[in-house]
């Protein structure tokens, strides 16, 4: 039961606009339960929108931890390392989201913005291909 309060809370609190409020809540079921996926995924999604990578960059991989095949958790830790720079971490990251989520067109685009920072045109070409493949057999 207090599991799926956490998963509503969660899916909720994801998309309510007032980060600060958001991190604040989060930040109170945290103190309680530390090993949850959804507060930790929660508190770094949070942090991130407000600017703060190396805190989001903390709750991500702890969710990660806890849900390892979580394929937004990788993507969305994927773009704190992007933003912070850290793009062989930030490639890491996409490739494990893809590789859970294969037919997510937004994966592979992200994918190829790594790739273009790291000198690797082809391979950002190639992903950008398999997006727009994957984003025509979606509208069909």
């Amino acid at each position: 039961m207090e599991q799926k309060i956490f998963e509503n809370l969660g899916v909720y609190l994801i998309n309510y606009p007032n980060h600060q409020k958001k991190m604040d809540i989060f930040g109170e079921f945290y103190a309680t339960n530390p090993e949850n996926f959804d507060i930790n995924y929660g508190l770094g999604l949070a942090y991130y929108n407000m600017g703060k990578n190396e805190e989001a960059k903390k709750y991500l991989e702890k969710a990660i931890s806890l849900k390892p095949e979580h394929s937004d958790a990788n993507n969305n830790l994927a773009t704190v390392y992007y933003v912070m720079r850290q793009y062989e971490l930030s490639l890491q990251y996409f490739k494990k989201a893809i590789d859970i989520q294969p037919d997510n067109p937004n994966f592979h685009r992200n994918l190829s913005l790594a790739y273009t920072v790291l000198g690797q045109p082809e391979l950002a070409q190639k992903s950008v291909e398999k997006a727009e493949e994957l984003e025509k057999r979606k509208k069909q």
